[in-house]
C-alpha cells in the first residue's frame, strides 16, 4: 500500500469514529502529497465546520472532475446554506426590514401563500422573514423565485406541505366568502389555540389521504358545540347569498 492510499484509509477510519480533527490533519497530508486526489478533496469537505472552506474543496474536486455527482449536489447544499446564513444575519441586524404582512395586503381576498404556512404551523415567522428576504434579494439580482421554493431550498418546508397550503390557498379563491374558521373566531365561538389545533388535525388526516371538514374537527376536540357550529355555518351561507341581493 502506497503512502497516499494509506493517508486516505487512516483519514476515513477517523471520520467514521468522529475524530474530525485527526481526519483533517491526514487528508491534509494525503492532499499535499497528492494535489489531485478527488476523493481525498470530496472527504475533507464533508467534514469542514466553515462552510465557505467546505465549498472551497468542493470546487476542487469538481476543477478535477466535472462530472462528480456527488461534490455537485453537496455544493448546493452549502451555497443555499450560505445563503440563508446571509437572509438571517440580515434579518437579526435590521428586523423591520422583512414584514409577514406587506401594507394594503390586510384586505386581499385570498391571504398570501405565507400566511397560510403559518396558520397551518407548517413554518414559523423566523423562516418565513428568511424566506421572504431570500426572495428579495434574489428579485434584487434579478431572478425571481417563489416563496415556495425559497422555503423548500432553505429546508424550512416539505414539498407535501407546500403543496398542502397552495391547494388550501386555492380553494379559498374560488370562495367568495371568508373561511369557516375566521368566523367561528370573530364570534369568539372558539380561540386562536383552538383552531390552530384543528387546522393540525385537519392537515394531517389530509396527508393520510383523510379529507374532513374543519368543524367536524372542531366538535371532535370539545372545542365548538353543535348549536353554535350551525349558528356560524348559516351566516357564512347568509353572507354568501347576500351577494346576489339587491
Amino acid at each position: 500500500m502506497d503512502q497516499a492510499t494509506a493517508l486516505f484509509a487512516q483519514a476515513q477510519e477517523a471520520i467514521k469514529a468522529k475524530r474530525h480533527g485527526e481526519a483533517q490533519r491526514l487528508l491534509m497530508n494525503l492532499l499535499r502529497l497528492e494535489p489531485r486526489h478527488e476523493a481525498g478533496w470530496l472527504a475533507l469537505s464533508s467534514i469542514m465546520e466553515e462552510m465557505d472552506k467546505a465549498i472551497d474543496c468542493l470546487q476542487r474536486v469538481l476543477a478535477l472532475n466535472p462530472n462528480n455527482a456527488t461534490a455537485r449536489e453537496w455544493l448546493a447544499f452549502a451555497e443555499q446554506e450560505i445563503a440563508r446564513q446571509a437572509a438571517e444575519a440580515e434579518m437579526l441586524a435590521n428586523p423591520a426590514a422583512v414584514q409577514i404582512v406587506e401594507p394594503g395586503d390586510e384586505g386581499r381576498a385570498v391571504p398570501r401563500l405565507g400566511k397560510y404556512l403559518l396558520d397551518y404551523n407548517f413554518i414559523g415567522e423566523d423562516q418565513l422573514k428568511a424566506a421572504l428576504l431570500a426572495q428579495r434579494q434574489a428579485a434584487a439580482h434579478g431572478s425571481a423565485q417563489r416563496l415556495g421554493d425559497v422555503l423548500i431550498e432553505q429546508g424550512a418546508i416539505t414539498a407535501e406541505r407546500l403543496n398542502f397550503a397552495i391547494e388550501e390557498q386555492q380553494k379559498d379563491g374560488d370562495r367568495p366568502v371568508p373561511r369557516l374558521g375566521k368566523y367561528l373566531l370573530d364570534y369568539k365561538f372558539i380561540t386562536d389555540e383552538q383552531l390552530k389545533a384543528a387546522l393540525a388535525a385537519q392537515r394531517q388526516a389530509a396527508e393520510k389521504g383523510e379529507s374532513k371538514r374543519l368543524g367536524d374537527i372542531l366538535l371532535e376536540q370539545g372545542s365548538l358545540t353543535q348549536e353554535r357550529l350551525g349558528f356560524a355555518v348559516r351566516e357564512q351561507s347568509r353572507s354568501f347569498f347576500s351577494q346576489f341581493s339587491d
